[in-house]
């Protein structure tokens, strides 16, 4: 087996481990989406709270680009999304706390100035997403990295992908 078959093998089983988190990490991701949008259409939903081992919340970590793939969620991590209106334009952002950090500007579709940055207290401030960007995200852009639209075409065998498009 020469250098070059040994990386592309490499490269190909890492792809095929992204993949698969990253469609284990979808139903939740699009839950929460779900529950953020009935939340700005005026629905009564105010909380919505989920429990879920360390490799389930490390596969919705890596999906949303903030950690790679092989980092360790530790005992009782705490992530959560925060849901926020503008009294000035009525526009709806959230937040992502992770332990108590928030973590949204670091976020694949919330960074390179794609956050809005907010005054809290003297000091301290938070950065807001458009909640635009996170429908977005998983309505258009989830499947790209798999060469698929959607959850059925992503779960289909690399070839049988390719010969669609």
């Amino acid at each position: 087996l020469s250098y070059t078959n040994a990386y592309e093998m490499k490269e190909s089983n890492n792809r095929l481990k992204i993949t698969e988190r990253a469609l284990r990490a979808y139903g939740l991701i699009r839950s929460v989406v779900s529950y953020m949008l009935k939340m700005i259409s005026g629905d009564k939903v105010k909380l919505v709270l989920y429990s879920c081992h360390d490799a389930t919340l490390q596969f919705v970590l890596a999906a949303l680009g903030l950690f790679e793939q092989s980092s360790y969620v530790p005992y009782a991590t705490r992530f959560a999304f925060e849901v926020y209106r503008s009294d000035k334009d009525n526009q709806h952002y959230f937040r992502a706390v992770y332990n108590g950090r928030d973590v949204t500007r670091f976020i694949s579709f919330c960074i390179d100035g794609k956050s809005l940055r907010v005054k809290r207290g003297r000091a301290l401030a938070a950065y807001l997403c458009p909640i635009e960007n996170i429908i977005r995200f998983i309505h258009d852009d989830y499947f790209a990295f798999m060469n698929a639209t959607n959850f059925k075409d992503a779960c289909l065998p690399q070839t049988d992908r390719n010969s669609y498009f």
